[in-house]
């Protein structure tokens, strides 16, 4: 059941579980069906409840940004454009922030993002990390292209 804390929790504990014997093992190839089935526990105000879900979540294949078709030029060249990929940002590293060049087409790593914001402690150490992962995600849901 999707609303129940403890299936959430032995769910991901499957899906770690998982991870660890046999990487790149998935437990349902449904990830669409999944997706929507879970999305309105990211909602929730359980901490614990969006955290297992995203992790369920992570576990599947990342989805592709919405692209809108009617803006290609079919004339132009036929090259893909390189997929956007933001860079990890640790302790050490410094995010330039500069949203107006990023191209969002590719494999969409929100669900990863997500994640990382929900399991960072909230604390006056971790501001920066927060605010600049929270940042991110703010970037993504103005695009209008997430999956």
């Amino acid at each position: 059941h999707p609303k129940s804390l403890w299936a959430m929790r032995g769910a991901a504990a499957i899906v770690k579980a998982l991870d660890i014997i046999d990487p790149g093992v998935k437990i349902n190839d449904k990830s669409n069906e999944m997706f929507d089935t879970l999305a309105s526990n990211l909602a929730e105000s359980n901490h614990f409840m969006r955290m297992y879900t995203l992790e369920i979540l992570d576990s599947f294949p990342k989805r592709p940004f919405v692209t809108d078709h009617a803006d290609i030029d079919l004339a132009d060249d036929l090259e893909e454009e390189p997929s956007y990929r933001p860079k990890p940002t640790g302790k050490g590293s410094k995010s330039t922030g500069d949203s107006n060049n990023l191209s969002f087409s590719g494999s969409c790593d929100i669900i990863s993002l997500l994640k990382g914001v929900e399991s960072t402690p909230v604390t006056l150490a971790n501001e920066r990390k927060l605010t600049t992962q929270l940042s991110r995600v703010e970037v993504y849901a103005r695009t209008g292209k997430l999956p």
